[in-house]
């Protein structure tokens, strides 16, 4: 399946001309696009995208997909599919957002097509409109990221050089794997009421809840196949429990031998080491101040690990944080919570490099 890599391009030119001043306290709600005659999960897919990007900058506040839900479950509302001018301002008082997005995905043949505008909330009008057609997904996400930060100025930390084989397999931003947890495809474990930690799918989330002082792990195979270089990204949101403690992504060679790449709930980050279930050592010791501190509501972190070979390089919300050299190959992808509390994840991405 192929998608479109424009969609970013005016969406980022869209905020790239709103006065920096009113940027900096500008709510943005992207509600999902409609897709027509196209795979019905594009839609989402790409306005999570859209979300992802718009956080990155920084320059706005982004309503949470998974916030939105809630509040319009309250109002007894439903925002997928068409949405007009006019209900797009009635989601959007509800959300509390000063500009919507919506949109729709339509394939005809092999080309897709993405209709966008962006609806300013107090006056109702469509201030900007576009759309664009393409039939070519390579570089989506690289390409969406660098036109972020070079239309709004974003200097952001870069990953150090390293040597690298030349590219020559076309496939640069390729997405290899996508998993929304809107429902349990990839075959998550799931247990409710167990005695150690509970795991299940609700609110297009994936749900772990540990009951104990120690760590909860799930994880899946990694794709099979995978360049040397890749990207994994995982967005999460602490909900209740203890906030000094870590959860997030997990990469390494099976459940009982990996690296936990942690944040917690008060803001911090670390990275635990664990060889055949037993902890090794901190590959990088707690750092304060790293990551956003969770409301239980709305606040997510975007955790990104840059595999280069056998280096990693880790990032939070697009901010570099430290880098490792693995001892162990990588075979299984996955997330984790660690002592009382309860943490929802909401997407979890490959792409390749």
């Amino acid at each position: 399946m192929k998608k479109v890599p424009f969609l970013i391009i005016f969406l980022a030119g869209f905020l790239f001309f709103l006065p920096a001043a009113e940027a900096e306290r500008s709510i943005v709600a992207v509600l999902d696009f409609e897709a027509i005659g196209a795979e019905g999960h594009l839609g989402r897919a790409v306005a999570e995208i859209v979300r992802t990007e718009i956080i990155g900058t920084k320059m706005y506040r982004v309503v949470e997909r998974s916030q939105m839900d809630r509040l319009l479950s309250e109002q007894k509302m439903h925002y997928s599919g068409l949405v007009d001018e006019k209900n797009a301002v009635e989601i959007g008082k509800i959300l509390g957002a000063d500009k919507v997005i919506i949109g729709s995905v339509v394939r005809i043949g092999n080309n897709y097509t993405i209709n966008a505008r962006l609806i300013d909330v107090k006056t109702g009008e469509a201030t900007l409109g576009k759309n664009v057609t393409g039939d070519d997904l390579n570089a989506l996400t690289g390409l969406s990221r660098e036109l972020v930060d070079y239309l709004f100025g974003i200097a952001k930390t870069k990953t150090p050089p390293i040597k690298a084989s030349p590219r020559d397999d076309g496939g640069y931003g390729r997405i290899l794997f996508y998993d929304d947890f809107s429902s349990n495809k990839n075959n998550w474990a799931i247990y409710r009421n167990a005695p150690y930690y509970d795991a299940y799918f609700q609110d297009g989330r994936y749900i772990m809840e540990t009951k104990n002082n120690k760590k909860s792990v799930e994880v899946i195979p990694l794709p099979a196949g995978l360049p040397v270089n890749f990207d994994v990204e995982l967005l999460s949101m602490w909900l209740q429990g203890v906030n000094n403690s870590a959860y997030g992504l997990v990469l390494g060679e099976s459940r009982e031998t990996n690296y936990l790449f942690g944040v917690s709930g008060n803001g911090q980050s670390v990275i635990w080491v664990t060889e055949g279930n037993v902890p090794r050592d901190d590959a990088m010791p707690w750092r304060a101040g790293t990551a956003r501190v969770g409301d239980g509501k709305t606040v997510e972190n975007h955790q990104r690990v840059e595999v280069r070979g056998n280096q990693l390089y880790y990032y939070i919300n697009n901010v570099f944080i430290t880098s490792i050299k693995s001892v162990y190959p990588l075979k299984v992808v996955g997330v984790s919570v660690s002592h009382p509390q309860k943490v929802g994840f909401t997407m979890l991405k490959i792409t390749q490099r």
